[in-house]
């Protein structure tokens, strides 16, 4: 964070870039080149001014406006009171000529493709600007749900949970999904046994698939490759719970990552240990990311079937 700071500092120090920022409006007096276009779409010459194109030489262009971007980014995300203090000196006084923008990539993206001989010494502090952007999260095209990343790793756990919600969503027809579907008063305080007065826990599952305001099946996505890897206990005993719920057909189903056709479906019954008749079952299922990814570019129909065999 001291790093955007630093290299923010150098160049306000050495002086604050200008550019040439091109500007066409109604001018008392012939500046530049006349707009022609913009003269015969008001029927020629009608008022005391003339349409004129000019070039301006401002402060208020895209490299300033993103470092202003990135400076309040990293005022969002300092923790220091010392370094807080003297990147907000640097927003005021930014602000005072630099119009505000939102840090996008699109943003970004422009403002390092606007670097040349003259403002090459910007490159530095975009570069910082855009790891603390990256750092902050994702968002998917078409959605407003931004996706907190933890440092400088992307969190694949995350990912893979939303990618899979949108595979449903899309791909299930004839069912609606819920996400995040709460199983309420499966854990509660026994009556005069909660001294602490504290709230029932509440099991959160990922997906509730549902037909006709009916739950029809538990799903749980896990970014962990369980057909490479065993099954950890909290995850089987995490399940166990869903399926035993009596919500859904008696099972809950684990949707897990893989890369190749290899993996296939297992089955987990869970028992009554005193008559060993089956009161439930886990259910661990490969989403073979590389054929979903083939399917995406091409064929809906076969999207919509894969992704029907993997729910059931």
């Amino acid at each position: 964070m001291y790093e955007i700071y630093v290299e923010a500092e150098e160049l306000l120090h050495r002086g604050i870039q200008k550019s040439y920022i091109e500007r066409g409006e109604n001018v008392s007096s012939h500046r530049s080149r006349i707009d022609i276009n913009r003269l015969c779409g008001q029927g020629g010459i009608t008022k005391d001014t003339l349409s004129c194109n000019y070039f301006n030489r401002d402060e208020n262009n895209i490299l300033k406006k993103t470092l202003l971007a990135g400076l309040k980014l990293g005022l969002s995300i300092v923790l220091g009171t010392g370094l807080k203090i003297k990147l907000q000196k640097m927003c005021f006084s930014l602000e005072e000529n630099i119009s505000a923008i939102t840090l996008i990539r699109v943003s970004l993206k422009s403002a390092r493709n606007s670097i040349n001989r003259l403002t090459r010494r910007y490159s530095a502090v975009l570069e910082v600007i855009n790891i603390l952007y990256e750092s902050q999260g994702i968002q998917l095209e078409g959605s407003s749900k931004h996706i907190n990343l933890r440092g400088y790793f992307f969190d694949m756990n995350a990912f893979f949970e939303t990618l899979i919600g949108r595979l449903l969503q899309n791909c299930s027809e004839g069912y609606s999904v819920k996400d995040q579907y709460s199983l309420h008063d499966m854990f509660i305080y026994t009556s005069g046994f909660n001294p602490c007065n504290r709230g029932s826990p509440t099991s959160r599952h990922d997906f509730a698939l549902m037909k006709e305001g009916r739950v029809v099946k538990l799903l749980d996505a896990k970014y962990r490759d369980l057909w490479e890897r065993s099954l950890p206990a909290k995850m089987l005993y995490q399940l166990a719970i869903y399926a035993v719920s009596g919500i859904g057909d008696k099972t809950a189903t684990i949707l897990y990552p893989t890369l190749s056709d290899i993996p296939t479906t297992a089955k987990i019954n869970i028992n009554d240990p005193a008559s060993c008749g089956n009161i439930a079952s886990v259910i661990l299922q490969p989403v073979n990311l590389e054929k979903v990814a083939e399917l995406v570019s091409g064929d809906l129909g076969e999207l919509m079937s894969y992704i029907m065999i993997i729910i059931f």
